[in-house]
């Protein structure tokens, strides 16, 4: 093989493309983030880049050359020439690299950073808007979690979470924080006479929907009820209904906005 790093220009990229002829289908989503980190200068050279065949075949890269096209902007790559086509049989067959992984951060606050981002607008989660929510929010995450750090079937996942910390952000002074880290002492640990009639009404909710799907409509909504739950101006509420969920989601939105925000 010989291997060089090249600058890869729109047109360079389109005359590869035109021998990807036997190649996985493209991965929108995939060819859109690159993209987008192209625009805003997050593009970073690495070890990973494209590989040609003998005869010209595209053997890697379609998603990276697609993003450069559609961008129309050039970058930097490694190139690998004359690579035989069985590689194409074992490229891309390693254990992916968790969001954890590449923040080198405890999953039980990379998950709820995930969530924010997704909150904001972001299809992929890429590390780089990870991080910067991580920079952010990541101390107040780090409070829910030192709280109660148990996993509570159904009552710890990352939206519900990511709301709770949402509003230690937002109820930082006076005795709120504390209210709001109490009360979500007892939700983890199903203490009921320190919980407030609205985080039992959310208790009794989510123990009567513990197998809540993980599709994104479900996740926004079990966020929501949280958001409302948690809210030291609603605690006794006895019943949490959401008739707008899109209000409660921009109220967490208004909390905190990262810079890429593809929020309204």
């Amino acid at each position: 093989m010989k291997i060089s790093i090249m600058e890869i220009t729109p047109d360079l990229a389109a005359e590869f493309l035109k021998q990807n002829t036997a190649n996985r289908a493209i991965r929108r989503r995939a060819v859109v983030q690159y993209a987008d980190d192209l625009r805003r200068g997050n593009w970073k050279l690495t070890h990973q880049g494209v590989a040609i065949s003998p005869s010209g075949r595209l053997l890697d890269g379609q998603h990276r050359l697609s993003a450069i096209v559609e961008a129309g902007i050039a970058a930097q790559m490694v190139v690998a020439l004359d690579v035989s086509e069985d590689a194409y049989l074992v490229m891309d067959r390693g254990k992916p690299r968790l969001l954890s992984d590449a923040l080198n951060t405890d999953r039980r606050i990379v998950d709820p950073c995930a969530y924010i981002c997704r909150l904001h607008g972001s299809g992929s989660v890429e590390p780089h808007y990870a991080e910067e929510v991580l920079s952010e929010c990541g101390n107040a995450i780090l409070e829910v979690v030192a709280a109660c750090g148990h996993a509570a079937k159904g009552r710890t996942s990352a939206p519900i979470k990511a709301a709770v910390a949402l509003l230690l952000m937002e109820w930082h002074r006076g005795g709120y924080k504390t209210y709001i880290l109490d009360q979500w002492r007892a939700f983890v640990l199903s203490d009921f006479d320190d919980m407030s009639p609205s985080v039992k009404a959310f208790y009794r909710q989510i123990v009567d929907d513990p197998q809540q799907s993980g599709d994104r409509r479900s996740q926004n909504d079990r966020a929501a009820r949280a958001w409302v739950a948690f809210n030291p101006e609603r605690q006794n509420i006895g019943k949490i209904l959401i008739r707008d969920i899109e209000k409660h989601l921009g109220e967490m939105r208004a909390v905190w906005r990262p810079s890429w925000s593809k929020s309204p």
